[in-house]
């Protein structure tokens, strides 16, 4: 018992009884990648980029949003910066979904690429086995030599680096 008679069950019933929950909306978590061109691409922003890597099958969609500037100039104070609107084709920015990579268990090495996600891990990684494109969803399938009539046609992108 307590000073005011109540014995904390009570106390515990009433504090479990007034709890309000207000469910909210899931928060969506975005992260970005820079992929370095060996060419400039003609793509338009929200088209989806599949990153695949071929050895284990995995898949994960990104989405292009932007090339990157070319550079930045810095106006007469040192506390303003103005940046070039001409763009780098080479530089592709992609947008990923973290979610989509929290919660799709089918990418285990795929997400272990990505620096800010819990499950990174250094590896070494061969640019041949991963393979960046649009609207050419059977990379697999052409890595296995197998459906080759079912590819759809798409821009294969020719990259030397990328920057997780």
């Amino acid at each position: 018992m307590t000073e005011k008679g109540y014995t904390e069950e009570e106390i515990l019933q009433d504090f479990k009884d007034n709890i309000k929950l207000d469910w909210v909306q899931k928060q969506v978590e975005y992260y970005w990648i820079r992929l370095y061109t060996k060419e400039e691409y003609d793509i338009e922003p929200g088209t989806i980029i599949e990153m695949a890597h071929l050895p284990t099958g995995e898949t994960l969609d990104l989405m292009f949003t932007n090339y990157d500037k070319k550079a930045k100039t810095v106006v007469q104070s040192d506390d303003l910066e103005e940046f070039e609107t001409e763009e780098d084709k080479k530089v592709l920015c992609l947008l990923v979904n973290m979610s989509d990579i929290y919660e799709n268990e089918n990418v285990e090495y795929i997400r272990s690429l990505f620096r800010k996600s819990k499950y990174y891990e250094e590896r070494l990684l061969k640019r041949k086995d991963l393979v960046f494109g649009t609207e050419h969803k059977n990379f697999i399938a052409e890595y296995t030599e197998e459906n080759k009539q079912e590819q759809k046609e798409g821009i294969v992108i020719d990259y030397y680096d990328a920057m997780f």
